[in-house]
């Protein structure tokens, strides 16, 4: 549409007398027709084409193409029922064939796969024309070409059979919802989910300077009660621990990964996918550290000298020029 603008107005009024403003409009972005909400689609339809040799011949054949087609049709049901809240009222199946396409509408009972199955089949297997019709490996003529099913005639509302089925997916689609929304924090109330930092290292108190005090004559010196004769001895440091599991006693509490720090009780109610995560950056600290130990002692990087040559495998010394010249006795 932008190359409109490069056209001449007189020509453009030549060409289109009727439309040239509106064609002018939408060359430049402006379009005055109101936005209408998203209209629901009339018909819910599934196909499968079967072109030259792969044509349907055989009842098995058939029987099975129909049955893949209802389960697909009738998913795609239930989710418009959840998502739009209506309910289809006729079902028409359609095939194509060598000699016509046959088709026929008939009343949807129930979404159930088994229940459309067998609306549909009973309706279908009398379009074969073979002499061993009903026999499951009999032949099918003639040869089928496109099988084709449309559910139309939308109603609004949920029958009452269907309606737990209905609720059920629509809680299902909630909380897979709610758990790709949701967000983890020291907030949520959750101490099984909780990730928490190490806490900053508390800042150490001023040092206080000692009092003068004069006794008559004498000048004494006097020790604040929280001079460094008083307070008591930092406590002992602890064993070494691990880098990567904090706290190693006979219930491990904390795993670290990366600088954080995570309950071991969070760490088995992860997502599948964020453990499995978590586990790989595991492995990749632990071989890191195990690596870099090794070329500490010089374990690795070395590299061997060669082959040891036997006797008989090592090169020939080369005879002096002399020794071609000289005559033998």
């Amino acid at each position: 549409m932008g190359e409109i603008l490069e056209i001449e107005w007189h020509l453009l009024i030549e060409a289109f007398p009727d439309q040239h403003e509106y064609l002018r409009a939408v060359a430049e972005g402006l379009d005055d027709e109101p936005v209408r909400p998203r209209r629901e689609s009339s018909s819910i339809a599934v196909s499968k084409n079967f072109p030259g040799k792969s044509a349907i011949r055989t009842t098995r054949e058939m029987r099975k193409w129909v049955e893949g087609l209802v389960k697909e049709l009738a998913k795609r049901l239930v989710v418009d029922q959840v998502e739009n809240k209506r309910t289809a009222e006729n079902l028409v199946y359609s095939l194509l064939t060598e000699e016509g396409k046959p088709q026929k509408t008939l009343k949807i009972a129930s979404y159930l796969p088994g229940s459309l199955f067998e609306l549909i089949w009973t309706a279908i297997r009398g379009l074969n024309r073979s002499n061993l019709a009903g026999n499951e490996d009999s032949p099918w003529t003639p040869p089928v070409l496109n099988i084709s099913l449309s559910a139309s005639r939308f109603q609004p509302g949920v029958p009452t059979q269907n309606r737990v089925i209905t609720e059920w997916l629509g809680e299902k689609k909630r909380k897979k919802e709610a758990r790709m929304n949701a967000v983890y924090d020291e907030n949520d109330g959750r101490e099984d989910v909780i990730i928490e930092e190490p806490p900053p290292p508390k800042p150490a108190p001023p040092p206080k300077s000692p009092r003068t005090v004069f006794d008559g004559s004498h000048e004494c010196i006097v020790l604040d009660s929280e001079s460094d004769e008083d307070v008591a001895p930092p406590p002992p440091s602890p064993p070494h621990r691990n880098p990567f599991f904090l706290n190693r006693q006979p219930e491990i509490e904390y795993i670290q990964v990366g600088g954080e720090r995570i309950s071991r009780q969070a760490f088995r109610h992860l997502p599948p996918d964020v453990k499995k995560q978590y586990e790989h950056r595991i492995a990749l600290e632990e071989a890191r550290l195990l690596k870099s130990k090794a070329e500490a002692k010089g374990s690795i990087g070395r590299k061997r000298a060669g082959p040891i040559k036997s006797p008989a495998q090592q090169p020939k010394k080369s005879k002096p020029l002399e020794a071609f010249f000289k005559k033998k006795n």
